[in-house]
């Protein structure tokens, strides 16, 4: 129970931010191409109050903290966009879908230069003093902004990957993605509850070892 109560603080501010910073960033993207929804509806903020999510932001992680999950995720309310306020809508609507992941990998470079210069310049604590507790954080931080953008780079809807996916696919895959949208949030949970997302991720984590190992890297 300690463990899991220690988790949960590792975690908490890095999850809260990182899904805090990708929302601001799809909105942000969305009014710059043209769509005011978001700032009307004051979603284009970095209060994370603005975008938790009961399910995405707060059980989902304690479940996969609780269960021992071989990645964590997390995910937040969506920032509304709409497509008919852009010039190109589908070209505009991947732009700003992509905004969020493109800002956890931001966030995932800061974390590892944090983390980097941390453990280069300070000593060794044994337990979970503060010091560890700051290099656990921006340990968290680091891998949990590249789950999110492996993660939300998946071409299924409401993923960012599919709105990525539709723009560059004919009208025929696009219709075919406009489709299953209504059924996405299914499919992800159904992909979640049979592991096959744990495979993808771990491929990912396998990805990012060997750029690790190759940069020098933690």
């Amino acid at each position: 129970m300690q463990e899991t109560i220690l988790q949960i603080a590792i975690y908490a501010f890095p999850v809260l931010l990182s899904i805090t910073v990708h929302e601001f960033f799809h909105g942000y993207s969305a009014y710059k191409l043209g769509d005011p929804t978001a700032k009307m509806l004051g979603r284009l903020t970095f209060n994370p109050f603005a975008h938790i999510d009961l399910f995405g932001t707060i059980l989902l992680p304690l479940i996969l903290i609780i269960t021992n999950s071989s990645f964590l995720i997390a995910w937040a309310k969506p920032v509304p966009i709409n497509p008919l306020n852009f010039k190109r809508p589908y070209r505009d609507m991947a732009l700003s879908s992509l905004a969020g992941p493109l800002s956890n990998i931001i966030l995932c470079i800061i974390f590892f230069v944090a983390l980097t210069f941390f453990f280069k310049n300070s000593t060794p604590i044994s337990g979970y003093g503060n010091s560890e507790l700051i290099k656990q954080m921006l340990r968290a931080g680091f891998f949990m902004n590249f789950a999110l953008f492996a993660f939300n780079m998946l071409p299924i809807p409401p993923l960012d990957g599919s709105k990525v996916l539709t723009a560059i696919l004919p009208k025929g895959g696009r219709i075919f993605m406009e489709k299953i949208e209504p059924y996405g949030f299914f499919i992800v949970l159904g992909l979640l509850f049979f592991r096959i997302i744990d495979l993808y991720m771990l491929l990912m984590a396998n990805l990012l070892k060997h750029v690790l190992i190759f940069i020098g890297g933690f």
